[in-house]
């Protein structure tokens, strides 16, 4: 037998008498308690597991819940702080929809006060170019007269003898 053959046969023997020993095994009911009892303690650790991931499911569940209970609450404060703002705006609008009314009423009444002076002031402008046209007359019929004019007595029409109106001081 050569070396090959041996370790052939050797490996062989090894496998008979283990497969020997798992029948004997077997054959007692030894190798069952056992695979029982693993399969009991593999159960019972993944029900451990099982339970584990459930109450941290549950806890998330709670979390879930007061988180979305704070949220209702700001987003109910910022709803309320929401209306309120509105409702100052339109107290604001409202207030400054008043002041233009007041203002359309005050000015009304500045542009008739204004018609009434701009009417007055022609009325006077108007009475003015009458008089400038009066006092225009009079000086155009003072003017033909030689007393009040550039023109010598000697040249008027009527030749009215200017009398001499100067007092004598008595000197030479």
């Amino acid at each position: 037998m050569n070396n090959a053959q041996f370790e052939y046969m050797a490996n062989l023997q090894y496998k008979v008498r283990d497969l020997s020993a798992q029948v004997r095994a077997f054959k007692t009911g030894e190798k069952y308690r056992s695979m029982c009892e693993f399969y009991d303690n593999w159960l019972a650790s993944k029900d451990c597991e099982i339970r584990k991931i459930k109450h941290e499911l549950a806890e998330i569940r709670v979390q879930y819940v007061d988180v979305r209970n704070n949220w209702q609450d700001v987003i109910e404060d910022l709803e309320t702080e929401h209306i309120k703002e509105l409702a100052k705006k339109d107290r604001t609008i409202a207030a400054l929809w008043r002041r233009i009314e007041k203002m359309k009423k005050e000015n009304e009444a500045l542009r008739k006060l204004a018609k009434e002076r701009i009417e007055r002031l022609y009325a006077t402008l108007t009475e003015l170019e009458e008089e400038k046209a009066k006092v225009k007359k009079l000086k155009a019929q003072n003017s033909r007269d030689y007393e009040t004019s550039g023109i010598p007595s000697s040249m008027a029409a009527n030749k009215k003898k200017i009398t001499n109106n100067r007092e004598k001081t008595g000197r030479k």
